[in-house]
């Protein structure tokens, strides 16, 4: 039966197709061990492919059937595979459904990778299959590849699925189970040496079902759930999160970020033991910023930095004002540096006068620094992303880097990278609540979405420092997919 008749058809039957494709979700989601895949279980997909509508949220254009990711560490190589499968009512409205983007690392291997979308033609289920002359690789950046590729033959009442492994890259440790679209089936499974110290956490709307086993768990149709299940002749710990039926995200007003809401899962590294010795990972953020950040990632911009001295007498030279001094070098560096994604050193960024985000920032401190007036470095997450924990250090969610310059004990935030701005002001998804100071002494500092209103002075509070131990942490410039 052609899906473009169904409408035509009596409600009664209406009625009953909707529930059998809410039966068909419900059986194909609780055999998931035996026959999950619509490559395989084509009695699920011709009922896929019959629906016209989602039964409980008719006006979706596209439904999740299924999405499943998973993250492991096996005798040192680091795997993540992805698979989804979507069922498509409005061809129209479906945004990124249909171009497909996957970024990979210089390090990474892309492998296995296929697609189909699949329609029912005069009642016979027809492919149409991704072809490796489809498939696109653009260089986005120096170490950073896109995968491209648009699935074929897309139009209301298809089904679509793509999957693919990658191998020797990022290990995605966070799993989001709400969309703009509904969801039936989420997964997430992170397996990794059982040596690792980590904290799982889920954010779901309820209440969260625990099991031991994996068969256990995979045999219930629990809507929120999570187990934990050692595999001791292999030293490893898999650790899997399952949400079913999750409602499309609806944005409101004022309700902030959207990745601060979404229903979610997360894995953070505390450490790992050495010879039965526990060794964190990140300690404290006091130790953290000062060993990591200060004295090796972001320390170029507090060296004596000699060279800068030509550059920042000439732009200085006739001014003893010292705010004046600040806006002559921050304008410099806002009009004349630059932006690309590679460079950090900030001799190179001067001299090319282009840098990435971190290296243009690195160098506005270097030069205030250079003229005598008192700056430093503040590391965020802006909005949008996950907020920085002032209890459970996660600088893995840091996303930028700005300036903070401290004249007559007042504090302004500056940020050349961004070239409308004017001095002392910071963009607003900026402004996401705790942030870190890096300089010798340390310090965190609160950056309340009400500072955005007070954009002539910016004044902030200094926490007070603390010091314990911290372990190494490397800057992420990019957001990936799935990651």
């Amino acid at each position: 039966m052609h899906p473009q008749k169904l409408n035509h058809l009596p409600p009664v039957f209406m009625k009953h197709l909707s529930l059998l494709f809410l039966l068909v979700c419900s059986l194909s989601v609780s055999l998931y061990a035996q026959n999950f895949n619509v490559y395989d279980n084509k009695d699920s997909l011709k009922a896929y492919l019959q629906s016209d509508r989602h039964p409980i949220d008719p006006n979706a254009a596209v439904v999740v059937l299924y999405e499943i990711g998973t993250s492991e560490v096996m005798n040192g190589i680091t795997s993540y595979k992805y698979e989804i499968a979507y069922k498509v009512f409005n061809a129209k409205k479906i945004g990124d459904f249909a171009d497909i983007i996957i970024p990979k690392f210089k390090s990474g291997i892309i492998r296995k990778l296929k697609g189909s979308t699949f329609n029912y033609e005069n009642g016979e289920i027809k492919e149409s299959k991704v072809e490796k002359s489809d498939i696109i690789f653009d260089k986005y950046v120096d170490k950073i590849k896109l995968i491209k590729f648009s699935m074929p033959a897309i139009k209301d009442g298809s089904v679509v699925t793509y999957t693919y492994i990658y191998e020797s890259g990022i290990l995605p440790r966070r799993w989001e189970f709400q969309k703009s679209y509904p969801v039936l089936y989420s997964r997430f499974e992170f397996n990794i040496p059982s040596k690792i110290v980590v904290t799982p956490m889920m954010n779901a709307t309820i209440a969260l079902e625990k099991f031991i086993r994996i068969k256990k768990l995979d045999a219930s149709a629990c809507e929120a759930c999570y187990c934990e299940d050692p595999i001791f002749y292999q030293d490893i710990t898999r650790r899997v999160w399952i949400r079913r039926n999750v409602p499309a995200i609806k944005e409101e007003i004022l309700m902030g970020p959207k990745q601060q809401y979404v229903e979610s899962a997360k894995v953070s590294i505390k450490g790992f033991y050495r010879n039965d010795i526990y060794i964190p990972d990140i300690g404290s953020w006091d130790t953290y910023s000062k060993d990591k950040w200060y004295g090796k990632w972001l320390a170029q911009a507090f060296l004596k930095n000699d060279f800068l001295k030509v550059k920042v007498d000439e732009l200085t030279n006739n001014s003893k004002d010292s705010l004046e001094k600040a806006k002559l070098i921050f304008y410099y560096v806002q009009k004349n540096i630059q932006e690309n994604v590679k460079e950090e050193d900030i001799a190179k960024v001067l001299a090319a006068k282009q840098g990435s985000d971190v290296g243009i920032n690195k160098l506005l401190c270097a030069m205030l620094r250079k003229a005598g007036l008192e700056s430093d470095l503040v590391v965020l997450s802006k909005k949008g992303e996950d907020m920085l924990n002032e209890f459970v250090p996660n600088p893995e969610d840091a996303t930028n880097v700005v300036v903070r310059l401290v004249i007559n004990d007042v504090h302004y935030l500056l940020d050349a990278v961004q070239k409308t701005l004017p001095f002392g002001y910071l963009t607003t998804d900026y402004y996401n609540g705790y942030a870190r100071i890096v300089n010798k002494n340390g310090g965190s500092i609160e950056l309340d979405p009400a500072m955005a209103i007070n954009a002539v002075t910016n004044t902030v509070y200094i926490s007070s420092v603390n010091e314990e131990q911290s372990n190494i942490f490397k800057f992420r410039h990019l957001s990936l997919q799935n990651s």
